[in-house]
């Protein structure tokens, strides 16, 4: 198992990475792979037999999206409880957060052809989200509490909106 993604860097380098604030929130000579090395990937993949399933990890690890787009993202340091939670975390409850992330899923749809996409979700820490004021109300708003159940709902909300 391989991944595409580093906390602190995006590595794809056209058209959506390169949109709006993310265009200097890496360095392109160490982080990224430009549509053609992925369409090479995937291509060489194939023709040895093997499936590529992408993995573009979220709504954790999103401090490149946090650097480029601060409005789309919650600061886990700016959390009540400080926790193990650290970076930027995608915030599910800001609209633009899904006009970008679906035009950069719609874009990765294009390169990797399979129909599965892997998108983390694994090594999210509620207390972050207590840092936006959307999530906590949101939680709140449902009847759920700032703790692990309310944690998986925003995490069920994020998947279903990225599934859509």
């Amino acid at each position: 198992r391989g991944a595409f993604s580093s906390p602190s860097c995006v590595p794809w380098a056209e058209p959506a990475a390169t949109q709006g604030g993310l265009a200097n929130a890496f360095s392109r000579d160490n982080c990224t792979y430009s549509h053609a090395a992925l369409r090479r990937i995937v291509d060489e993949a194939r023709d040895r037999g093997i499936r590529i399933v992408p993995e573009f990890d979220m709504p954790a690890h999103s401090t490149s999206w946090g650097i480029g787009y601060p409005q789309l993202t919650v600061n886990c340091s700016l959390a009540p409880q400080p926790s193990a939670a650290s970076g930027f975390y995608l915030d599910p409850f800001v609209d633009e957060t899904w006009h970008i992330i679906g035009g950069f899923l719609t874009e990765m749809a294009r390169i990797f052809p399979d129909e599965r996409v892997h998108i983390g979700a694994d090594e999210v820490r509620w207390r972050c989200y207590n840092a936006s004021s959307l999530a906590r109300a949101a939680v709140r708003q449902v009847g759920k509490q700032l703790d692990d159940d309310g944690f998986k709902w925003v995490v069920r909300r994020h998947i279903g909106r990225v599934q859509a």
